[in-house]
């Protein structure tokens, strides 16, 4: 898997998924319930994810309502962790 760029332009590309995955790796939680707060955000994302692959390959109205919800839900979470929230 790769983030399209053009040296790895072989196989699957992940593009965004890639790209906010990085800045996920570069935000310092400053104490422990920041780091939760992180590890939560970066764990819904990625299942989010797998989600989205897994109706590529199976579509259907059941999961779309799933992948939708959990998405506004993330979308909805508040945290206390200011660069998170950014």
């Amino acid at each position: 898997m790769s983030d399209d760029a053009g040296q790895f332009d072989i196989l699957l590309h992940a593009l965004c998924w890639i790209h906010a995955d990085r800045v996920f790796q570069r935000i310092l939680p400053l104490n422990e319930r920041h780091d939760k707060e992180l590890n939560w955000v970066h764990t819904q994302i990625w299942e989010l994810f797998y989600d989205l692959k897994q109706y590529k390959l199976e579509p259907d109205d059941p999961l779309k309502s799933a992948i939708a919800e959990h998405f506004d839900e993330l979308c909805r979470t508040k945290t206390s962790f200011e660069a998170l929230k950014r």
